[in-house]
């Protein structure tokens, strides 16, 4: 299991909504029937708030089939399923696309399909009309991140709408950054920060991974995703944006 597998099983099955949303609030030992019911009023709000942006960017546009990329426990896909036909839910973690599966059960949702992140890479071309991905890509390597980028392009069906979140500036110092990839990537260095900083939890660290802006969007002009709308994103010391985008073949300005 490669080691991002194993991070992410792991805050799955130790932390999967504090993972999700990093609060005190939804630390397992914090997570009151009204912090959790808090947990799934943000995800309906983002859900509401895009769908207002979307259909500015796209008026009369509806979502039918949709491909949820790192659907966590099921914050965002819950509301998506309840607004579509049906939801692909895509997770790296097992344990994650387990609690998913139960939220989803416990609401009486039966148009989610859940797969992992290997069995998304094998989906036929223009499968879905809506793609989504937020604050997840930020945790993948670039590499990996870009090529998951490539593959939600071309689920994608013409006329489709996508939203894809990326994080591009990283403002800590160069001392926090690099602190922050000796855990991500030494054996044993973060178990050590934990045992300095008398931390109990032994939470594995997420990477932040900034992208480079002008790769991003040659791979959405290369996949005639021509008409683009950007708003900017803030999560503490990281810069953001989510690129709302429609997939329709046109000539060059």
């Amino acid at each position: 299991m490669r080691s991002q597998e194993k991070t992410w099983d792991k805050l799955g099955r130790l932390a999967p909504y504090y993972s999700v949303l990093v609060a005190e609030e939804f630390k397992p030992e914090n997570l009151t029937t009204e912090n959790l019911a808090a947990f799934f009023a943000s995800g309906r709000g983002h859900v509401t708030r895009l769908m207002e942006i979307v259909h500015e960017f796209r008026p009369g546009y509806m979502p039918r089939t949709v491909l949820d990329f790192g659907c966590g426990v099921g914050r965002v896909t819950i509301p998506l399923a309840e607004a579509s036909d049906r939801v692909i839910a895509v997770d790296i973690s097992e344990p994650m696309l387990e609690q998913a599966r139960e939220n989803c059960r416990s609401r009486n949702l039966a148009n989610v399909e859940f797969m992992t992140s290997g069995e998304f890479l094998q989906l036929p071309e223009a499968c879905v009309n809506f793609v989504h991905s937020y604050i997840v890509l930020q945790h993948i390597p670039k590499r990996e991140g870009y090529a998951l980028i490539g593959k939600l392009i071309s689920v994608l069906q013409e006329g489709g709408v996508g939203a894809i979140h990326v994080s591009f500036h990283d403002q800590r110092s160069s001392v926090r950054r690099l602190l922050s990839w000796t855990k991500s990537h030494v054996p044993g260095a973060a178990r050590m920060h934990s045992l300095l900083r008398r931390d109990g939890a032994n939470y594995p660290p997420m990477q932040m991974n900034a992208y480079r802006l002008d790769t991003v969007f040659q791979m959405l002009y290369e996949g005639d995703c021509h008409r683009v709308l950007t708003h900017f994103s803030r999560h503490g010391p990281h810069l953001g944006l989510l690129l709302i985008f429609e997939k329709t073949p046109q000539e060059s300005f």
